[in-house]
């Protein structure tokens, strides 16, 4: 007879939230994606590539509650209470808080390491505040970095 092996969660999803913070009553449906990354503080312009919120590994949302709140959920092994205070403060000044492609090391060129155009199997937030989920494709997409052999 084999002994019971214990079971790993198969994704952040089977994984409590690291925390879930009420958040205020008047905040907009829609928030403009914060300048700087949440677990980094790199800004867009330097990184490229896309404004990450949810991952297989890590995720920040924005969450509504069936009683009618809504309420901030961060989820990750490498996501912590500084960046819960921190996400706390860019949505105390209305802006969204987003993680970047170094940091959740995803869709990263394997040319050059820079973040490819495109992050398959992840939600990102775009320049207008709207959340967009990348499907995962049969194709690799182009690299940001206008240097690489693989930018287009």
């Amino acid at each position: 007879m084999c002994p019971a092996k214990e079971e790993k969660p198969l994704s952040l999803w089977d994984q409590p939230a690291l925390e879930r913070r009420d958040l205020p009553t008047d905040l907009p449906e829609l928030l403009l994606p914060a300048r700087r990354c949440l677990t980094c503080g790199r800004t867009f312009e330097r990184i490229g590539g896309n404004r990450l919120t949810a991952t297989k590994l890590q995720a920040v949302l924005i969450r509504d509650d069936p009683n009618g709140g809504r309420y901030l959920e961060l989820r990750g092994t490498q996501l912590n209470d500084r960046h819960l205070r921190r996400a706390e403060k860019l949505l105390a000044h209305r802006r969204h808080p987003w993680f970047c492609q170094l940091c959740a090391r995803k869709a990263l060129c394997e040319l050059c390491g820079s973040p490819l155009r495109f992050a398959p199997g992840s939600d990102a937030v775009d320049e207008a505040g709207h959340i967009r989920h990348h499907a995962l494709l049969g194709f690799t997409p182009r690299c940001s970095n206008a240097v690489c052999k693989r930018h287009g």
